[in-house]
């Protein structure tokens, strides 16, 4: 990201976000969500989002379009 604070996203951050969409039923959530995520990894949703957003992440941007699927999915069912 050019300019602005430094990102703390790292592979560990990336990690730990795939894993939620595996584990976030244990965790008691009917569906994964970015405020689960945003609990699950530590960081603010506006974070999230923003990472999301940049070219450069593009796997944590198809992290959380997996997330909205399996929401829209669960809706559905």
């Amino acid at each position: 990201m050019a300019g602005g604070r430094p990102t703390h996203y790292s592979d560990e951050i990336a990690r730990k976000a795939r894993e939620y969409l595996v584990v976030y039923e244990e965790l008691g959530h009917a569906v994964p969500s970015v405020a689960g995520l945003s609990l699950y990894i530590e960081r603010a949703r506006s974070t999230i989002y923003q990472w999301a957003a940049d070219p450069e992440n593009e796997e944590f941007a198809d992290i959380l379009d997996n997330i909205n699927a399996t929401q829209e999915h669960v809706a559905l069912a």
